[in-house]
């Protein structure tokens, strides 16, 4: 019997440990040193008591659903103890299905399936195996696992399909307990350019115990390799499945939040985008998309590569079928193609039927599918030449609105690295459609928990409207405050630690002399005079605004967590709003009875430590960072933990690894 000695690639443990952490601190790092201890000084063990029962595992694997032919990809399989028990020397074995779906029948021509390239845990190689099953035709024949033995110390076997690829994986563990964190193993793989697009191909994976359920290599002693499933040809191993594709296909629209006001004074473009599979190319290529009746087709088509003809729809008006439908036409594309245009959102559909309530002001939507199709002829002798498509269904959904509004947030003291105690932006844009006006017009703001209201800061609003722009600090009597957290001044129920801001815009407007209405681009001062709004008898522009407001990321959360707690590293803090308007009459200016409603939300997360370690000495020199050191049994060696701090504010901090057993004897851990 042999013990085994593992190489430090492997992980270790620690608990709960802190050092110099004033000094650390004051630079936002923390340094830990950890002596963790000598190493194991014997080949020769004692005798291993095994467990009353025997360590289990499984393996989760996460597969791409498409792959592009050609193309490197990557998956996961997820190793997990799922028992009471320790196992020793945890691997994962894989089958791919390099075969593809046209087999090894003509051994001239390359497999069309799934090969292996490499494997990684925390970026970091995972020693690796590759095999390919011997042999020709369906008749499974077999390979051996290196990592597996049975009760004679001989390896086992697995069989598979001729040509397929049997992968053996030893993760970097000497030991997997109950209760460790499930360990993600990344696997690189290639999908041959000639694999069959549509035909699905199945990875399949186990999971076990190299050592079984002692840290010897005492196959000898009713002490096997440890394996599940038991079968060894595959058959009930967790499978997932992966499909060849050729192209994919995306469609966009360039509307904030993909909502829009309506009308034409709020242009919009779509989008419409295809990758080709590497290597690939597509002849008689066609983008079709079929536009919604409730949208105005303005033109400015361009794609590239560029389109040879080009159906389009009428500008004039929107259209039903088939006058809704765009093809564009290309004669071959490889790699990718892409094509877009403009539109707006009118006040009347196709069938002449108002696309937003003009008494309810409700938002409606739009929403179009895309076709793209072409010729592939296959790299793959094989597989003969094929009319294939791809289809977005239903595609992409834009908000058609007569109030909109959207909302962002930037950290100004720490662009890109928000702390407690730092200064947040607030944005809110807003915007009217060209075909409703609007009074009592009011922006409700939450701030979550974590954050308060930066009254040092006054609020500016700024609001154009049919050409003319006002701007400036609001007053204070227009942004009332109420603070829903303990702690506050006068708190007001829901105690929910919120600040909610409400910032009345058409208030605002009669401080600064205006009127308090808020017409649309084209509906003129004093109302239509009973006819709909009429871009082209009159147009005095977009109608928008801003308001611009600050709040305080606070340490401590007030309400959303009972007792004391800290507004810690990775939090997310969620901000929402609501902007809220009475709606108009456009004929005469006069309430409808209905206000139309628009939300949005603007998060921000706190910034993330960042987290190193390193071996900092041997036998107490100092070599920080060692760069792979030789050690021997009975070596003393000291890790190193770099903790970068983006604050001086954390909550109930501990450090947990987790000992490769029994290569190191930690009986004792000393913290310097």
């Amino acid at each position: 019997m042999s013990m085994r000695i593992d190489h430090f690639r492997r992980t270790f443990f620690a608990h709960d440990i802190a050092a110099r952490v004033n000094q650390a601190l004051a630079r936002g790092v923390w340094l830990l040193a950890i002596g963790i201890g000598l190493l194991a000084t014997s080949n020769a063990a004692p005798a291993q008591a095994r467990p009353s029962s025997a360590p289990t595992e499984s393996v989760t694997l996460n597969v791409p659903s498409q792959v592009m032919i050609g193309q490197d990809f990557s998956f996961t399989a997820t190793f997990s103890n799922n028992s009471t028990e320790t196992g020793y020397g945890p691997i994962i074995g894989l089958i791919l299905p390099t075969n593809g779906a046209d087999g090894n029948g003509n051994t001239s021509l390359p497999l069309d399936g799934i090969t292996f390239l490499s494997a990684t845990y925390l970026g970091a190689p995972v020693t690796a195996s590759a095999q390919v099953f011997p042999g020709s035709g369906i008749t499974p024949t077999m390979v051996t696992d290196p990592y597996t033995y049975d009760s004679n110390g001989q390896p086992l076997p697995v069989y598979g399909t001729p040509g397929d690829t049997y992968v053996s994986l030893q993760l970097p563990f000497g030991s997997f307990t109950p209760g460790q964190p499930p360990a993600t193993i990344t696997i690189n793989a290639h999908l041959s350019n000639y694999a069959n697009a549509g035909a699905p191909l199945t990875i399949r994976a186990r999971g076990g115990y190299e050592y079984g359920a002692t840290p010897l290599n005492d196959w000898c002693c009713g002490d096997p390799t440890i394996v599940s499933p038991l079968t060894n040809d595959g058959t009930g191993w967790p499978s997932a499945s992966t499909t060849p594709t050729v192209m994919t296909v995306t469609k966009s629209n360039n509307a904030p939040e993909s909502e829009t006001a309506t009308g034409p004074d709020f242009p919009r473009q779509y989008a419409l985008a295809v990758n080709i599979a590497p290597g690939q190319t597509i002849t008689n290529f066609h983008f079709i998309d079929t536009l919604p009746n409730n949208v105005q087709y303005q033109g400015g088509l361009s794609s590239a590569p560029a389109f040879i003809t080009a159906t389009e729809p009428i500008t004039t008006a929107p259209q039903n079928p088939p006058g809704n439908t765009l093809d564009v036409s290309i004669p071959s594309v490889t790699n990718s193609a892409s094509a877009g245009f403009t539109f707006f959102v009118p006040i009347s559909d196709a069938n002449q039927t108002y696309i937003v309530d003009p008494s309810t002001g409700a938002c409606a939507a739009s929403t179009n599918p895309l076709v793209v199709s072409g010729t592939w002829t296959p790299l793959d002798p094989r597989d003969a030449p094929t009319v294939v498509t791809a289809t977005l269904a239903p595609g992409n959904t834009l908000s058609d609105c007569s109030l909109v509004v959207q909302k962002g947030v930037t950290d100004v003291t720490n662009p890109g690295a928000p702390s407690p105690l730092d200064t947040v932006q607030y944005t809110l844009n807003f915007q009217v459609s060209d075909y409703f006006a609007f009074q009592n017009i009011n922006l409700q703001d939450f701030l979550p928990d974590g954050i308060h209201f930066d009254s040092t800061f006054t609020p500016t609003l700024t609001i154009t409207s049919h050409g003319s722009a006002s701007s400036g600090a609001m007053s204070a009597a227009n942004y009332p405050i109420t603070d829903h957290w303990t702690g506050a001044p006068s708190p007001v129920a829901p105690i929910d630690g919120t600040t909610e801001i409400n910032f009345h815009v058409s208030d605002e407007l009669v401080s600064r002399a205006l009127s308090p209405q808020v017409l649309g681009g084209c509906v003129p001062n004093g109302g239509t005079g009973g006819t709909d709004p009429n871009c082209s008898a009159y147009n005095g522009g977009p109608t928008t605004g801003a308001i611009v407001f600050r709040g305080k990321i606070q340490t401590n959360y007030t309400d959303i967590y009972p007792g004391l707690r800290n507004v810690y590293l990775g939090d997310t803090l969620n901000n929402t709003v609501a902007i809220t308007g009475t709606v108009l009459n456009t004929s005469n200016l006069t309430p409808t009875g209905n206000s139309a409603t628009n939300p949005s939300r603007a998060n921000i997360t706190i910034a993330s430590p960042a987290l190193t370690k390193s071996v900092y000495a041997v036998n107490g020199t100092i070599c920080d960072p060692c760069a792979s050191p030789r050690v021997m049994p009975g070596d003393n060696v000291t890790y190193r933990f770099t903790y970068h701090l983006p604050s001086a504010f954390y909550y109930n901090q501990t450090f947990v690894d987790y000992l490769p057993l029994p290569i190191y004897d930690a009986t004792t851990i000393s913290n310097t």
